[in-house]
């Protein structure tokens, strides 16, 4: 941390942690309702509900750091989602805050999204491994099978990807669809715990090939296989010597896009990283600063994907460039990668992450916990005070100060 101490003295540093402490206790408290965490408690453009996405994220996040004083609080959410579960296995986007308000739960207002599902049961299999709670494994166990059972529908074509539409995962208001790198090493990671909690052999196998498949499709260091779904695309994919593995394909091409949460994953769930250290470091040294966007490149009004992206909205349009998912920097995806990053032992890029986070906070002069910032010119932008900013917080402070920790979660 020396490069932040140089620019803030000891006593404001941890004053500064402290005062950022004591606002996630004060957030945590606001967003803690019967049915689970909230994904804020402002009520603007239907925040005010508990999002398995959302909830998911600062579960595993509270896990990981060890807060066990809100343990109760993650079972509510794994409970209060599964009992909205669909018929098919799917678990609702977000429910209700309690169960009095007489509210639907919602798949998706526009399109389904398998996110919510894959997260869901990250958050569960993370809580039954850390607590050992036997009755709730017990208790969720034919919930937990349905909903890998939904994700294996989800690949349509029984070829071990699943297919994401456009809006159906975290990125509901960004032009990805298709096979998406980040819905396939969430549902890998789903599968992989769910083998190692129920002991489950036929999962085991599942998750391994479902790895495999990732790499015959995504990696732009393998060859083609009896895995590779669309061979022709995949051959001239690789020989335009991709810099990082792509956002996402479809039958009509790859997305070579920089996703910094599926980064972030393969790096945390042990795919080759060189392509991902590479890349992260261009993009980095592009902007001259660490907090790389959530997508790169920026999507202008002179792109192809443009019309797309203007049309791609609910409540209001909010991709400007370098704004929202359009290249605004998501403190929780910069979190995750810069816990991915001490996974993998580059613990000085998640110092510089940490660091870099810690002044915009204290330049802003106000711990806001905001939904983006803008890469440009810095400003913080979106909701304040989110659940999804706080976990990207603790993920950040969890791989400075006990990398080891990370690994209980994978």
């Amino acid at each position: 941390m020396y490069y932040l101490v140089r620019c803030l003295c000891a006593s404001l540093f941890f004053e500064l942690i402290m005062s950022i402490s004591s606002k996630i206790a004060s957030i945590l408290d606001q967003v803690s309702v019967p049915n689970g965490f909230l994904a804020t408690a402002h009520s603007s453009d239907n925040y005010r509900r508990v999002w398995a996405r959302d909830s998911a994220i600062l579960s595993i996040a509270l896990i990981v750091s060890d807060q066990s004083n809100y343990f109760e609080q993650i079972k509510k959410s794994i409970t209060s989602l599964q009992k909205y579960q669909s018929e098919t296995g799917a678990i609702p986007s977000n429910i209700p805050e309690n169960e009095s308000i007489s509210q639907k739960p919602s798949f998706g207002s526009l399109v389904g999204r398998v996110d919510a599902t894959t997260w869901w049961l990250i958050m569960a299999m993370n809580f039954i491994k850390k607590t050992s709670d036997t009755a709730l494994k017990n208790e969720m166990e034919q919930a937990v099978f349905n909903a890998l059972k939904v994700l294996e529908c989800w690949e349509f074509n029984n070829r071990n990807l699943i297919y994401t539409p456009m809006g159906g995962n975290w990125a509901d208001e960004y032009v990805i669809s298709g096979y998406t790198l980040y819905d396939n090493l969430l549902r890998y990671w789903s599968l992989k715990l769910v083998a190692e909690v129920y002991e489950d052999e036929k999962t085991a196998e599942k998750s391994e090939l479902v790895k495999a498949t990732i790499l015959a499709n995504f990696n732009p260091e393998s060859s083609a296989n009896n895995l590779t779904i669309h061979p022709r695309i995949h051959h001239d994919f690789r020989s335009n010597s991709s810099a990082f593995w792509p956002m996402s394909f479809d039958p009509s091409g790859y997305q070579c896009t920089w996703d910094t949460a599926a980064n972030a994953l393969l790096l945390l769930l042990g795919f080759p990283a060189e392509k991902t250290i590479e890349a992260y470091e261009t993009i980095a040294k592009n902007y001259g600063h660490h907090l790389v966007p959530a997508f790169y490149p920026v999507i202008n009004e002179s792109d192809k994907n443009w019309p797309l992206l203007k049309e791609n909205y609910n409540y209001s349009f909010k991709n400007y460039p370098n704004h929202f998912h359009n290249g605004g920097s998501w403190p929780v995806m910069f979190g995750l990668l810069g816990m991915g990053f001490a996974f993998i032992n580059e613990q000085s890029l998640t110092t510089l992450i940490y660091n870099e986070y810690l002044i915009k906070i204290t330049e802003n002069e106000e711990i806001n916990f905001s939904e983006y910032i803008n890469p440009i010119t810095n400003q913080f932008g979106g909701m304040n005070d989110l659940c999804f900013s706080i976990a990207g917080y603790l993920f950040l402070e969890t791989a400075v100060k006990n990398p080891l920790a990370i690994k209980q979660i994978l």
